[in-house]
């Protein structure tokens, strides 16, 4: 679990960094490709009806994708580096990212992890000085 989260920081820290124009880091997944698995859990995963129509591939896509924005935020709040409400949904924090990605495409190339903690940052602010 250790492994796991020294992983996860180095993935925010090294996208973030990246985001805010350093140059040489390196990330497992770029905004474009989380985009594309927001875009199909958006299209398919939230209505049992159309998993039907989804390929496998597309149905991993679209799990891992959600699976990855929340993560960040659970990383985010644990750490108190996000103000988040104990009230958000999963949903919620697809929709911001999905929004987000959409929204600034010349972005989309930028780490998927330093991305979408932009985002949660932007969308839950902390009280300066003060974490929850």
């Amino acid at each position: 679990m250790r492994t796991a989260m020294a992983l996860l920081v180095v993935l925010l820290v090294g996208a973030r960094g990246d985001v805010a124009g350093e140059s040489g880091a390196s990330y497992f997944l770029n905004g474009n490709e989380l985009k594309a698995g927001l875009d199909t859990w958006n299209r398919g995963m939230r209505s049992p009806e159309s998993l039907s129509f989804l390929s496998y591939e597309d149905r991993l896509s679209g799990t891992m994708a959600i699976g990855y924005v929340t993560g960040i935020y659970d990383f985010l709040q644990e750490r108190r580096l996000s103000c988040g409400p104990q009230e958000v949904t999963r949903q919620q924090i697809a929709d911001m990212v999905s929004t987000f990605l959409a929204d600034h495409p010349d972005k989309r190339h930028f780490g998927a992890a330093g991305l979408t903690w932009i985002t949660l940052d932007q969308a839950f602010p902390c009280a300066k000085g003060k974490a929850p």
